[in-house]
């Protein structure tokens, strides 16, 4: 057989090396799909991904214009004569022909746990679900253990063949339900894998482990996540199978959920939790399911962390990185809102010192900030983050959405930034302080009638009282800088100042504003 497209989904990549490539058909499952043995591994292809080609004598039996490929492949168990008994005894089990079946057996003209084309007659039947003959293979002393090269025993293949029957006769013969092949996959994760409800069914009432983990260390509950299989999920779950291993990757049933964006399983997931702490175990790396789905723009599956799965808002990862960092840096503005609407944290700092207000103000652009400046009323954008239901994408937008809900623009980072030195663009820094403004004004009022001092904030607009200290020497802040609009310094040292401190604008003038200027007090303009 010749490969002709590569499969779809996790082994995608792996099978791309078979492109193109000439393998041999070891085995036909009950819904047409071929084992094929190519490049020195049986993979599994759907009959519209390969086409038959000339065997070595360049002959091509059986073929016709129009014929079908799986028609073809079918006439391997084809019942004919041969004069190979092993053979015609194997073809004869996977066509269910019982009574041709005994008669070898009985004349002894083969061993019951030979071998055709890799696979025994136990497990030829098994897989086309005939049950008659597994009785007479049984009855004979077959031995259901037997493995092929893949290491699939006959339960195995009862699962591929979607046979719940053959495995109640398995388990009633003493055949392991939880062996594995040599991928470390069991009859469960086949049947959960391959979409066989029956079979995962039966083999979960019949006392299967419900958690063992295959090669890549997934678990049948993950499984179920990728194949987006929510009645198999309910049913591990009502099995008590363990949500909280990990695969090769570090991922538990929820973190997987998250990363795959399976908002359902999630659901489920949170349900049937046996714990409540689950939803926010971490990864390795500090990751928990909520962090995933931040990164990854899951918005319906950090929403049911959320307010669902009661997810802590504020862990950080080995990044000391939140939700709302992860959220900010990829600018994925409605999980902003979720998460600032929930109350997470504005101002925890990552290892680099950096807030979420750092990275938004770290990402924006220059078409970003035209944009904004193009709204003329621009608290009411920056408190809805635009649009309802609108991810536009803008770190200016997310920048002083954050700021108008309490991000404080005076923390200074490791590099010791604080979130304005970051922003070269004054009408940037107005709308940022400007948010910032509002905020506090609001929260004065709401606060109004209670017996607490405001806490002192530095204040970046130029408006406001310039009797505040010199950053530079303590004295009284008297000149605004030009064209940031900043008031930072007072006059002897800003007459020296070349870039605004705040900002690092280029300074052009200055303007020298007496004490408290009010009605009739003169400003004068001192320029560089």
């Amino acid at each position: 057989m010749k490969i002709l497209q590569r499969g779809h989904g996790e082994w995608a990549d792996a099978m791309l090396p078979t492109l193109g490539r000439i393998g041999r058909v070891q085995q036909i499952y009950h819904d047409n799909d071929l084992k094929v043995e190519v490049c020195g591994t049986c993979w599994t292809y759907n009959p519209a991904a390969v086409t038959k080609v000339a065997s070595s004598d360049g002959s091509l039996p059986g073929s016709s214009s129009g014929e079908r490929l799986s028609a073809l492949l079918k006439k391997l168990f084809e019942n004919h004569v041969t004069g190979d008994v092993t053979e015609e005894f194997v073809k004869a089990s996977a066509n269910g022909d019982f009574q041709k079946c005994e008669e070898l057996l009985k004349r002894g003209d083969c061993e019951v746990n030979c071998t055709f084309s890799g696979h025994t007659a136990m497990q030829a039947a098994s897989q086309n679900g005939h049950l008659d003959v597994i009785r007479i293979l049984l009855n004979h002393g077959a031995d259901p253990e037997v493995e092929d090269k893949d290491g699939d025993r006959a339960v195995h293949h009862a699962a591929f063949g979607d046979e719940p029957l053959v495995i109640e006769m398995m388990a009633q013969s003493g055949a392991d339900l939880n062996a594995r092949n040599k991928r470390r996959q069991t009859a469960l994760h086949i049947g959960v894998n391959k979409g066989h409800l029956g079979v995962v069914r039966t083999l979960l009432r019949l006392g299967c482990h419900p958690s063992l983990q295959d090669l890549e260390g997934d678990s049948p509950i993950h499984d179920s996540v990728s194949k987006k299989r929510d009645d198999m999920l309910s049913l591990l779950l009502d099995h008590n199978a363990d949500v909280t291993l990990t695969n090769n990757n570090g991922f538990n049933g929820l973190h997987h959920a998250a990363l795959r964006g399976n908002p359902s399983a999630m659901r489920i997931l949170l349900t049937k939790l046996p714990r409540a702490w689950i939803v926010d175990e971490k990864k390795d790396d500090g990751y928990t399911a909520l962090h995933l789905a931040s990164l990854n723009n899951h918005f319906q599956v950090a929403e049911l962390l959320v307010r669902e799965g009661r997810a802590n808002l504020d862990i950080q990862n080995v990044n000391a990185q939140t939700a709302l960092h992860l959220a900010v840096e990829r600018q994925h503005s409605q999980i902003v809102r979720l998460l600032v609407s929930a109350g997470a944290n504005l101002n925890l700092a990552d290892k680099d010192g950096d807030t979420p207000l750092h990275e938004a103000l770290r990402h924006h652009t220059l078409s970003q900030l035209r944009q904004l400046q193009d709204v003329a009323d621009v608290s009411k954008l920056l408190m809805g983050l635009g649009p309802s239901g609108a991810d536009r994408k803008s770190s200016a937008s997310i920048a002083c959405f954050l700021a108008a809900h309490g991000a404080d623009l005076n923390i200074r980072n490791k590099k010791n930034q604080t979130p304005l030195c970051l922003c070269p663009d004054p009408s940037l820094c107005r709308a940022l302080t400007q948010c910032r403004s509002e905020r506090n004004v609001t929260s004065q009022v709401e606060g109004a009638g209670k017996a607490q001092s405001p806490t002192p904030q530095l204040s970046l607009d130029p408006a406001a009282e310039s009797t505040d200290e010199c950053v530079v020497c303590s004295d009284s802040r008297e000149v605004v800088f030009n064209p940031c609009g900043h008031a930072v310094c007072c006059g002897p040292c800003g007459s020296r100042v070349k870039k605004c401190l705040l900002c690092r604008a280029p300074v052009a003038s200055r303007t020298k504003v007496c004490s408290r200027p009010s009605a009739g007090h003169e400003i004068d303009e001192m320029n560089v």
